[in-house]
């Protein structure tokens, strides 16, 4: 094999470097838009939620009796699903 003269190593070198230029920047922006996607899908449930919380709110009153003048020391304890 014959040995490279210096053009054929310095295309190689520059080769080398912009790949590697080129995977860094390829590497950041899927980070970036991973971080995006993360934050959107948090506000959707965010929203999903409060409008969830919005449409029920008179039911989940009466169901744990509450009202107005109830206190926090009042509140009965009840599991996630709703179950004594």
């Amino acid at each position: 094999m014959k040995r490279l003269g210096i053009a054929a190593k310095l295309v190689c070198g520059s080769a080398c470097i912009l790949t590697g230029l080129g995977l860094l920047v390829t590497w950041y922006s899927v980070s970036q838009l991973r971080g995006s996607l993360y934050q959107e899908m948090v506000r959707r449930v965010e929203a999903q939620t409060l409008n969830w919380i919005e449409a029920n709110t008179s039911q989940i009153i009466s169901r744990t009796g509450l009202n107005r003048h109830s206190t926090a020391s009042s509140w009965p304890i009840r599991s996630f699903n709703g179950l004594a």
